[in-house]
Order: structure tokens, then sequence, then C-alpha cells
């Protein structure tokens, strides 16, 4: 049962089902809870975010990126190879061109 709200020296009395009041009441009753609905969705969702960058974080990790021994590395991603900088001179490898070989016969 819901209360009108009295004045100074008034009693207060018992809305009845009827009155406009007691409707706008039931409304905003909706629309608080309505709110507070979304709300709590929202702050589901904040913690579910959370823990996706928690889990994209470990799953980023490896033993050059952490401090993981190189055994708990999944055997089956490739890591890429090391390239050197330095470029080839264009040259061909081996003795000059012209003298005479030195390997046995």
């Amino acid at each position: 049962m819901t209360l009108d709200a009295a004045g100074p020296g008034r009693r207060a009395r018992p809305l009845r089902a009827g009155r406009p009041d007691n409707d706008g009441l039931a409304a905003r009753d909706a629309q608080l809870e309505a709110a507070q609905a979304k709300l709590a969705v929202l702050a589901v969702l904040a913690v579910l975010a959370e823990q996706i960058e928690y889990l994209r974080r470990r799953l980023g990790k490896d033993s050059s990126t952490s401090s993981k021994p190189p055994s708990s590395d999944n055997p089956y991603t490739k890591k890429p190879t090391d390239r050197s900088l330095r470029s080839r001179s264009g040259r061909n490898p081996g003795k000059q061109p012209g003298t005479p070989s030195s390997t046995l016969r």
C-alpha cells in the first residue's frame, strides 16, 4: 500500500488505484527498472571486455615476450626466421679467375 504525501499537520492517507498519481508512479517505476537493467548489462559487458583483453594479452605471450621458457612455446606456430640485413655483393665465391686450381688430382 502506498501513502499520499502529507503536509505539516496532515495525516498520510493511502492512494487509490484509480488516481493518476498511482499510474504515473507505476510508469516511473517501470522506467527505473529498465534503466537499472541497462546498467546491469553494461556492467557485465565491461567485465567481459576486461576478461577478453586479459586473454588476448596472454595469447600474445611466448618465450620471446615473457619470462616463459622456450619449451612452453606452441610447437605448431612458426617463428619468423631472422634475416640478415647484409646484401650480397654480386661477386662469385672462390678463387680469382685464371689461376690454377689447388685441389688433389
